[in-house]
C-alpha cells in the first residue's frame, strides 16, 4: 500500500471510499520515482553517485511539476480535493528530496571525492589554504622587493652616468673658453703687432730721409770745402 493509498483512506473516514484504480496512475509513477531515488540516497553514495541522483531527480523534479500543471480536475469537491492533496504530497516529497540531496553534498565537502576513483581528489581545508595564501603572500612580496631593489640600482646607474656627461660637457665648456680666451688674445697680440710694425714703418722712412738730407747736406759742405781751398 502506498502513500497517496493511505492518504485517502484518512481524508474523510466516513464520506471517502478509498479510489483503487485498475492501472498505475501517474502520480503513482511519480511517487514510484521518488521512492527510488530515496531509497538510492538511504545507501549512503558516493559523491559522483550524488551527482548522477540530483541530475535524475532534475529531471523528475521538472516533469512532475509539468504534468501537474497541466493535470486538471473536474468533478466532486471529495475528487478535487483529493487531486490537491496529492499534489501537495508529491511537491513536499520532491522539497524532502531535495533538501536532503544538497544536506548529502555539504556534507561531503572536506573529504574525499570519488570523481576519479583512480585518482581521488581531496578538497583542502581552511588552514591548508590560509598557508597558500601567505607563501604567495610572501612570494609577491619578495618578488616585489627584488624588483624595487633592481630598479632602485638602475636608477643610481642611470644617476652616475648622467653625472659622467654632466662632468664631461663642463671640461668641454671650460676648455671651449679657453680656447676663445687664447683666440681674443692672439687676435689682441696679432692687432698690437700690425699697429707697432706700422709705427716702426713710419720710423724707418723718417730715417731715411734723415740720411738723405744729412748726406745731401754734407755733399755740399764738402763741396764747397773743395773749392774753397782749390
Amino acid at each position: 500500500m502506498n502513500r497517496t493509498t493511505e492518504y485517502l483512506k484518512h481524508i474523510d473516514g466516513k464520506t471517502q471510499t478509498p479510489y483503487v484504480p485498475e492501472s498505475e496512475s501517474f502520480y503513482d509513477t511519480i511517487n514510484s520515482r521518488i521512492e527510488k531515488i530515496e531509497a538510492q540516497l538511504g545507501r549512503t553514495p558516493s559523491y559522483r553517485e550524488i551527482l548522477k541522483i540530483e541530475e535524475e531527480f532534475n529531471t523528475l523534479s521538472l516533469e512532475s511539476q509539468q504534468t501537474l500543471d497541466m493535470v486538471s480536475v473536474e468533478g466532486t469537491n471529495d475528487l478535487i480535493l483529493h487531486f490537491e492533496g496529492v499534489k501537495k504530497i508529491i511537491l513536499m516529497k520532491l522539497q524532502g528530496v531535495e533538501r536532503r540531496l544538497r544536506a548529502l553534498k555539504d556534507s561531503k565537502i572536506g573529504m574525499n571525492i570519488d570523481l576519479e576513483p583512480e585518482r581521488p581528489h581531496v578538497f583542502r581545508n581552511v588552514e591548508e589554504v590560509q598557508m597558500m595564501e601567505e607563501e604567495n603572500k610572501k612570494l609577491v612580496e619578495g618578488y616585489n622587493i627584488e624588483g624595487y631593489r633592481l630598479t632602485r640600482r638602475r636608477l643610481l646607474e642611470v644617476e652616475a652616468l648622467q653625472d659622467t656627461i654632466f662632468q664631461h660637457l663642463v671640461l668641454q665648456d671650460e676648455r671651449i673658453d679657453s680656447i676663445v680666451d687664447l683666440t681674443s688674445k692672439a687676435g689682441k697680440y696679432v692687432s698690437g703687432s700690425s699697429k707697432a710694425l706700422g709705427r716702426i714703418g713710419d720710423s724707418g722712412r723718417f730715417l731715411r730721409r734723415f740720411l738723405f738730407i744729412l748726406l745731401l747736406c754734407l755733399s755740399f759742405v764738402l763741396l764747397f770745402l773743395h773749392y774753397y781751398y782749390k
